[in-house]
């Protein structure tokens, strides 16, 4: 009978074993595919961010601008609206209400890129956040030719005249011909290429 007794006690102790090792191998296989699952989402939010700051970007280029547009925007302004009575004035300010409202666009993308960014750097570290660097540098540049676009200067040399303009306005589709949509192109590629090898 005692050795009976041993044996229902191996076999009891064998099962718990097998139960806990098989417990610990779920258990890790779980955290895996979690942390997958969750590298998958954070990607996926970097990439889905990045094309709304390319599309952002898209939307303020565009070369055409109606009066409309520019009216609705001075309308919603709550300072400088009254006609100054200045006819190239009051022209650049309703440009640059209608610019500032294509600007929130972006403002609003960035912010979205900018929390994505902050998931991908403590998911993969700081090579996260020098993917998205080239797509915030042209929009500073965009913001730059914006502002001297619509500022009272003249005089410009002939060669930055046609970067600022070249930089503020599409003047293509194909971006073989457009400097600046080549730009935001390869700025998007290098987000591609460092989140995408991690969604597989």
């Amino acid at each position: 009978m005692d050795w009976l007794t041993a044996i229902k006690d191996i076999v009891v102790t064998a099962s718990a074993l097998t139960a806990a090792v098989v417990a610990v191998v779920g258990l890790n296989a779980w955290r895996r595919q979690l942390a997958g699952q969750n590298e998958y989402e954070v990607g996926q939010h970097v990439l889905r961010a990045s094309y709304r700051v390319r599309d952002a970007i898209t939307t303020v280029r565009h070369p055409f601008m109606s009066s409309g547009e520019q009216a609705a925007a001075l309308a919603e302004q709550t300072s400088d609206t009254a006609p100054t009575g200045d006819a190239a004035e009051d022209h650049r300010r309703a440009m640059a209400a209608a610019y500032n409202a294509r600007w929130r666009g972006i403002v609003d993308a960035l912010q979205e890129l900018d929390v994505a960014r902050v998931e991908a750097e403590a998911l993969w570290g700081p090579d996260a956040a020098e993917c998205c660097a080239p797509l915030r540098k042209c929009i500073g540049r965009l913001r730059w030719a914006l502002e001297e676009r619509l500022s009272d200067r003249t005089g410009y040399p002939e060669e930055l005249y046609r970067e600022i303009q070249s930089t503020a306005f599409s003047t293509s589709d194909d971006p073989e011909k457009d400097a600046f949509s080549a730009s935001v192109k390869d700025a998007i590629a290098q987000v591609e290429a460092f989140v995408r090898p991690k969604l597989k």
